[in-house]
């Protein structure tokens, strides 16, 4: 939004599922879908409600039955405002 530094607080439901989950070397896909308000949207609206969903790819290491390291990649739509700036 031009001009506009509007505030996204969500909600997603996401189902994930790991590739050979066992091994200290495996990896991730994850889809969903949620709920986004956005304040300050601008032209005398103050918020809105709308449809997002997501996708994540990524690897996960098992370094210790503790602690794993985990590097992701996300794309997140959430549609903002309307017209030309709904993207």
């Amino acid at each position: 939004l031009h001009g506009r530094d509007p505030a996204v607080d969500a909600i997603d439901f996401n189902l994930a599922y790991r590739m050979f989950p066992l091994e200290r070397w495996h990896a991730l896909f994850q889809a969903g879908a949620g709920y986004a308000r956005i304040s300050d949207v601008g032209a005398g609206t103050d918020s809105e409600d709308d449809f997002t969903w997501k996708a994540r790819a990524g690897a996960e290491y098992m370094a210790t039955p503790d602690l794993m390291l985990a590097l992701y990649a996300d794309y997140r739509f959430v549609n903002l405002g309307s017209g030309t700036d709904s993207n």
